[in-house]
């Protein structure tokens, strides 16, 4: 295919006005479960708000379900399930790795493990946040570490925060030679689904 016919063609997806497609394309199909309704004999065209009501309680999300897979205690000793069984998600929030680092980007808290696993974890807290999301959504946690044996002292850190929250995402625990900065010791990477 010659460049210029390439540059021509559409773009498969298209993100300009998404959401004004998305409302419109909504108010089609509400207008077009009215229609069905009527001549279906499911409201009087005098009294659309029967079907209205009906349509909104089709559109309510179910409940996002998670189910612990453990065939063994001990990772549940420890804070973590094996795996999560995750039905009803409608959400998906894939976070980089969130490490000790400032809102302006600068590294913190060098030599500390403690704080930079709590600044992480405060960093992971504020992207899921922002996504509409907190630690209760997270369905796996990945730590990255250029001293398992820290993290190991200090894991409780991590555990305290999400038994708060009423999780115990499964994960990994990768020792590596260096992160980013030369200074982080510490990267929690999540999944997030709601």
């Amino acid at each position: 295919m010659s460049p210029a016919l390439r540059s021509s063609r559409k773009p498969a997806v298209e993100f300009t006005g998404t959401r004004r497609r998305v409302r419109s394309r909504l108010a089609v199909a509400g207008l077009a479960l009215l229609v069905v309704a009527v001549l279906t004999g499911g409201c009087s065209a005098d009294d659309p708000s029967a079907a209205s009501e009906d349509v909104q309680d089709q559109q309510e999300e179910p409940t996002m379900q998670r189910t612990p897979v453990n065939p063994w205690q001990w990772s549940v000793d420890l804070g973590f399930n094996q795996g999560e069984l995750v039905e009803n998600s409608s959400r998906q929030l894939l976070l980089a790795g969130q490490s000790a680092m400032s809102a302006d980007g600068a590294p913190q808290h060098a030599g500390d493990m403690a704080a930079q696993i709590e600044l992480s974890l405060d960093n992971m807290e504020a992207v899921l946040a922002e996504a509409g999301m907190d630690l209760s959504n997270v369905v796996r946690l990945n730590v990255y570490t250029t001293d398992v044996d820290a993290v190991f002292a200090n894991y409780g850190l991590i555990a305290e925060r999400l038994g708060t929250a009423g999780v115990a995402p499964p994960g990994s625990l990768l020792g590596v030679s260096r992160l980013a900065y030369p200074e982080l010791m510490v990267e929690l990477e999540a999944t997030a689904a709601g």
